[in-house]
């Protein structure tokens, strides 16, 4: 087991997902909350890190790599789960707490943010820009990697668009636009900006507000999620 690279994966399948995990829980939410409750916050995240860096290391095998390095320990499919579903599940049990929408809401006092999820099965942008209160085409859209959605959210809430003044510390900033993804975002998620990279200077204005900018995921389910930035100069 590589547990010099991932120790706090080492960790929880060595006690609390191991084959005495019935002491912790009957159920895998059950199990997670015991080991949130008798552990630091900052080991919850280091947890969802190491398991990002797992996958993304196995993305062509991740399975075979799961049973050899785990598979002993916990078995997921005997709960209903594949590898992949499993440790994307833990993600976002790890990441939870109060929500990641309030937390933005609370601490991005500049401009305005505006934050929707929406139902919509006619796989049109242009449809569910309207819904979500954008009116602009789908064509403002530029569809970005989960990285690059990272990146782009965290520079919306570290700093206000118009004068570039800090809203919060770049490390919070971070920190909150991964938990945004983590809860909105799913194995076969897009991502959409009208930004075309975290670095661009440019962008394509969705609202009449003289500064706009956002990330909308698609979770492939006919499920959206909008968090969307307006700033004046």
């Amino acid at each position: 087991m590589p547990a010099d690279r991932y120790p706090r994966m080492k960790a929880i399948f060595n006690i609390h997902f191991s084959q005495d995990h019935d002491l912790w829980g009957n159920t895998i939410e059950e199990i997670i909350a015991c080991y949130k409750r008798d552990s630091p916050r900052e080991w919850h995240f280091e947890l969802i890190h190491e398991i990002d860096s797992f996958m993304s290391a196995h993305a062509a095998d991740l399975d075979i790599a799961y049973n050899r390095d785990y598979g002993s320990h916990f078995d997921p499919q005997l709960w209903g789960h594949t590898s992949t579903s499993f440790l994307e599940a833990l993600k976002r049990m790890l990441a939870a707490q109060s929500s990641s929408a309030t937390e933005v809401l609370q601490e991005r006092q500049a401009g305005e943010v505006r934050i929707s999820i929406i139902r919509d099965y006619s796989d049109d942008l242009s449809i569910v820009l309207k819904k979500v209160g954008l009116d602009a085409p789908a064509s403002c859209l530029v569809e970005c990697n989960r990285s690059d959605a990272i990146e782009i959210l965290t520079g919306l809430l570290w700093k206000d668009q118009a004068y570039g003044h800090e809203c919060m510390p770049e490390a919070r900033a971070k920190f909150l636009a991964e938990k945004v993804v983590l809860e909105n975002g799913y194995e076969n998620s897009r991502y959409f900006s009208n930004k075309t990279s975290p670095t661009a200077d440019s962008w394509r204005a969705c609202t009449e507000s003289t500064f706009d900018c956002g990330l909308i995921i698609s979770s492939g389910d006919g499920r959206y999620f909008c968090i969307w930035f307006e700033d004046e100069d």
